[in-house]
């Protein structure tokens, strides 16, 4: 059960109701401890964590717990592999949890401190300069790590600051960026974000405490993300979409190739990138191995779907986006690239048409009958011979 002393949240372990606390670790993040009583590094382990989670009793925002793993699936499902094995897990999703891997408390003070609270970078909009500039630009190179970068304008003191500075700690484990620059001068203007997918692509839009967080989940990627399956499926149901697909992690020429494109499209489409092991669904498609890496484009207003090989030529990827998004394609083969609907349409026609199904059927009984009458004629002759 959760105990609550002051504002500590610390829970006693409890099997049945791990799933209940799983499931809400993205509003209130779980920070276990994984131990073994046999453990000889595990001594004494289990209270000096509960004396930590005292020291955190201002804060009710943070769920501390000292697993047994002997006497749990918990921690099978944390993904521990060795003990003492720490975890700090914000969501569901493990790609974006955090293994602080300290076995001491002024480390576990240090590591709340920067990941328990608001990671806000101000600038001051009034007197701007030179070093206000490069700053800005430092912040939106960041989109590069594959987080977006966000840009809050607003008035001094607005209501919407608290929402913001929550959504900062929330967000940071998909390595986004929060900018704020507050100026009276905007007193009487309604609230503004700038979202950076990419290192010269934004957009803009007015901001109140309702629609913040679903603007912030929406551009939570940017183009340079680390696409996993669940997530390039669900981005290409709700927009365009464009994947390089390589057999490894993306860096140098081929990194930058993917922002430049992306600044090229901005706003027409949404970027990523994706190792070909995670992707089953697209690995299919693919004629070799040695196709790789290869690029996909999900044009979303006809569910297509076309591949090419992946070169490093900006104008020649230009084309075959633009080919590929443009309102006029149909799914037909070009050129520098295959349409993947196309031919999962054409098989399915095949294996679909009434003739076909007719004949498979037909030639299934003619060879259960064939066997039939082969198996009665065997049978007699062994009669015989008796």
């Amino acid at each position: 059960m959760l105990i609550f002393t002051l504002f500590l949240l610390w829970w006693e372990y409890n099997e049945d109701e791990f799933q209940k606390v799983f499931d809400d670790t993205w509003n209130k993040p779980l920070y276990a401890v994984c131990y073994s009583p046999n453990c000889p590094h595990c001594h004494g382990l289990p209270g000096r964590f509960i004396m930590f989670a005292k020291s955190m009793a201002e804060r009710n925002d943070i769920i501390y717990t000292a697993i047994d793993i002997t006497n749990s699936t918990a921690c099978q499902k944390l993904g521990a592999r060795f003990i003492p094995y720490f975890v700090f897990a914000r969501g569901t999703n493990r790609k974006y949890w955090l293994y602080p891997q300290f076995n001491c408390p002024i480390r576990w003070i240090e590591f709340i401190e920067d990941w328990g609270n608001p990671k806000i970078e101000k600038l001051n909009l009034i007197n701007k300069s030179l070093n206000h500039y490069e700053k800005e630009r430092e912040l939106i190179r960041k989109t590069l790590n594959g987080g977006s970068t966000f840009h809050l304008k607003v008035p001094e003191n607005h209501s919407i600051l608290s929402k913001y500075e929550d959504l900062s700690k929330k967000f940071r484990v998909y390595n986004d960026t929060f900018i704020l620059s507050e100026n009276n001068d905007l007193k009487n203007s309604r609230p503004e974000i700038i979202v950076y997918t990419s290192t010269n692509c934004s957009q803009t839009f007015e901001v109140n405490s309702s629609n913040l967080n679903k603007i912030v989940n929406n551009y939570k990627f940017s183009s340079l993300h680390h696409l996993d399956r669940k997530e390039w499926g669900k981005l290409s149901k709700s927009s365009n979409t464009v994947i390089f697909m390589n057999d490894g992690e993306l860096n140098g020429t081929r990194l930058e190739l993917l922002d430049q494109l992306s600044n090229e499209f901005c706003g027409v489409a949404k970027f990523g990138w994706a190792i070909i092991k995670d992707q089953k669904a697209i690995s299919i498609t693919l004629k070799q191995n040695n196709d790789i890496p290869y690029i996909a484009v999900i044009n979303k207003n006809n569910s297509c779907q076309f591949i090419s090989n992946l070169e490093e030529d900006f104008d020649k990827m230009k084309e075959f986006i633009s080919a590929s998004l443009g309102e006029t394609t149909k799914c037909q083969k070009f050129n520098v690239g295959t349409s993947v609907k196309n031919k999962i349409r054409m098989n399915w026609k095949i294996l679909t048409k009434p003739s076909f199904v007719y004949g498979t059927v037909i030639l299934f009984l003619v060879v259960i009958t064939s066997l039939v009458l082969f198996f009665k004629f065997y049978h007699s002759q062994e009669q015989k011979l008796e």
